[in-house]
């Protein structure tokens, strides 16, 4: 899984963020996301319309729980407003999930 190792910043409010290691929770692949959610335009470097390359997750459960982003929005359009809603209104590789 890929992760990033901050660093030693003098200047962060909270010092425990320093040398700490952030895991993405994420893939990192392209994914078919099928005809319904496919708006014709393909993402910068992506080759078809239809692919979305699948960002980092992390801070996804402040936006679930904490609610400290309740405008939160998700796929790749900011159509869905859940994680449960993403997963229904993808018909393409998570049609099975």
């Amino acid at each position: 899984m890929p992760s990033q190792r901050t660093g030693n910043n003098q200047q962060a409010v909270a010092k425990v963020i320093n040398h700490q290691t952030i895991w993405a929770y994420t893939d990192l692949l392209l994914h078919e996301i099928g005809p319904g959610l496919d708006d014709g335009f393909a993402e910068e470097g992506l080759s078809l319309s239809s692919q979305w390359q699948t960002p980092p997750l992390w801070g996804l459960a402040m936006t679930q729980t904490q609610r400290v982003n309740r405008q939160a929005s998700f796929l790749h359009d900011g159509r869905a407003c859940s994680i449960e809603e993403a997963i229904i209104w993808n018909a393409g590789e998570a049609t099975t999930a």
